[in-house]
């Protein structure tokens, strides 16, 4: 598993294909330094699906994953999400597909006190 740093961003989803997206999808997951405060994420869609609801999971362990925010803004949007794990990754719970064709979720670390 990749790690992340302060001041990086990482892409959770990367252009994924809309083909892929028909039923619930793990995106890829990255280790998060001790001390983050929380997390700003970035919901990119190549045109807007019907409907979407996304994700943004955190993990103490790296295999139980809780829900910390969840986005179904099909035109994408940048949320900011107080909170702390040792893991995150982004998370597709489901999709409509409309004329959608690719989507990105990228990730971005707060720094804590």
């Amino acid at each position: 598993m990749e790690g992340m740093m302060f001041g990086e961003s990482v892409k959770s989803f990367d252009e994924l294909a809309a083909a892929s997206m028909l039923a619930t999808a793990e995106g890829k997951e990255f280790a998060v330094p001790d001390n983050n405060a929380g997390f700003s994420w970035q919901t990119v869609l190549g045109t807007n699906p019907d409907a979407i609801s996304m994700q943004l999971q955190i993990s103490l362990d790296g295999s139980n994953w809780t829900a910390l925010d969840t986005s179904t803004a099909v035109g994408g949007e940048v949320r900011y999400i107080a909170g702390s794990a040792k893991f995150v990754r982004g998370y597709i719970g489901s999709i409509t597909l409309g004329s959608g064709d690719e989507l990105t979720l990228e990730i971005s670390l707060v720094r804590g006190g």
